[in-house]
């Protein structure tokens, strides 16, 4: 069974100065024996959860609406009279 890669960002200090990221390893242990081996010490390492696409995110594939490339609906600024 092959393990997930999961993402963390982390702050903490190399050599003095202040650093941030974000690293991708299979859990929490291993971000954290990653970062030693970096140098990086002080570190607060925190889970960067996916984002979930909201409904008005989605992208439409099928219909009517689907182009394939963004078309302009009206050709010219100009004002229809009915």
């Amino acid at each position: 069974m092959a393990e997930q890669v999961k993402k963390f960002s982390y702050k903490g200090k190399l050599k003095g100065k202040k650093v941030k990221g974000e690293i991708e390893v299979a859990g929490l242990v291993q971000a954290k024996k990653q970062l030693r081996e970096d140098g990086i010490r002080d570190v607060v390492i925190k889970e960067v959860k996916p984002k979930q696409k909201s409904a008005l995110d989605i992208e439409i594939t099928w219909g009517p609406l689907a182009l394939s490339q963004p078309k302009r609906f009206w050709s010219s600024p100009r004002r229809f009279q009915l």
